[in-house]
């Protein structure tokens, strides 16, 4: 398998289970059952994403580039009152706010609402086969933790686990879960 054709079959797989409003029923903690809903955008053309990436001065990641050649931006899981995971569309990379990310020679791609960004490593992000993707927690106090995973690895494994923050599973022992909950 090929860096980026995993990213068309987890979207059309996630789509497949869409219904007619763009929503699917979700199961998370304590048995809890929600409705989310699933927002894609028009894919972009190949000169499109070469030319931001000219202008920028900026090499994406293969897998990266394939994500908008078939969605400029998504928002997943979003719920009536929480907001979801976000991938913003490509025009707006370069135009986030935050001036932390230009010191730390990362760059956001997304967020999940109130709790953190997915961002890529500038430098990781060009070579092949990396593990370029950071989260960096909204509070801005610890350093971008690095996932080991690339954009499509980590777009497929978020979807499996429907919107919930995976890689922080590896706390929930059972010597702590009860006393959490």
């Amino acid at each position: 398998m090929e860096v980026g054709s995993l990213i068309k079959v987890t979207l059309d797989a996630l789509k497949k289970r869409l219904d007619d409003n763009d929503t699917l029923t979700i199961q998370g903690t304590d048995g809890y059952l929600s409705n989310v809903k699933c927002t894609f955008k028009k894919g972009l053309e190949q000169e499109v994403i070469s030319e931001f990436e000219k202008t920028n001065d900026l090499e994406l990641p293969s897998d990266l580039k394939q994500f908008y050649l078939l969605s400029n931006g998504m928002h997943l899981f979003e719920e009536e009152y929480a907001g979801g995971i976000r991938i913003y569309p490509l025009q707006k990379l370069k135009k986030f706010p935050p001036e932390i990310f230009d010191d730390l020679n990362y760059l956001p791609i997304g967020d999940i609402d109130n709790v953190g960004y997915v961002l890529i490593h500038k430098g990781l992000a060009k070579q092949p086969f990396s593990n370029y993707l950071y989260f960096l927690d909204a509070a801005l106090l610890d350093p971008p933790e690095k996932l080991n995973l690339n954009f499509e690895l980590w777009l497929e494994l978020i979807i499996l686990a429907q919107g919930n923050i995976f890689w922080d599973w590896k706390y929930y022992t059972a010597e702590n879960s009860y006393r959490l909950r």
